[in-house]
């Protein structure tokens, strides 16, 4: 579960930073850390209100009849949405989780995990005859 959480967490990032938001920890979320003083779990995450740091002296002018029809007058583009993610994007936190499963995990269980998947990368290989055996090569130094 912790590798797709990482690979989603790392995807909203790029994303973010290609519209052009702040990269994270985005304001909101340090402001939650600053509350809470310790990192954010999913426990405190459910129990807790993310509020918007908004710097007013950064908004762009508001033209006339854009406080009726914002999306109208151009104001807001469905993007300006995205640039803000309500969820904790800390990556280094995640895999320091992961890896402490792993050091805490009998040799067997990694080893068995290991072997699964390097056997779903040899099947996706194998039903995919295109896929080139560099690609394959790359897949499996990233899971290494």
């Amino acid at each position: 579960m912790i590798p797709l959480l990482v690979q989603a967490q790392r995807r909203l990032t790029e994303g973010i930073i290609e519209l052009g938001g702040k990269c994270p920890p985005q304001p909101h979320y340090q402001k939650l850390v600053a509350k809470l003083n310790s990192v954010v779990t999913a426990k405190t995450y459910l129990t807790q209100q993310l509020e918007l740091v908004i710097d007013k002296a950064n908004l762009p002018p508001v033209p006339q009849g854009a406080a009726i029809d914002p999306l109208g007058h151009g104001l807001y583009t469905s993007k300006d949405a995205m640039k803000n993610v309500s969820v904790p994007l800390d990556v280094p936190y995640s895999l320091s989780v992961l890896y402490e499963a792993f050091d805490k995990s009998q040799y067997t269980s990694r080893a068995l995990h290991h072997s699964r998947k390097l056997m779903i990368l040899y099947l996706a290989n194998q039903q995919n005859s295109k896929c080139n055996t560099r690609m394959f090569l790359s897949l499996l130094h990233r899971i290494e």
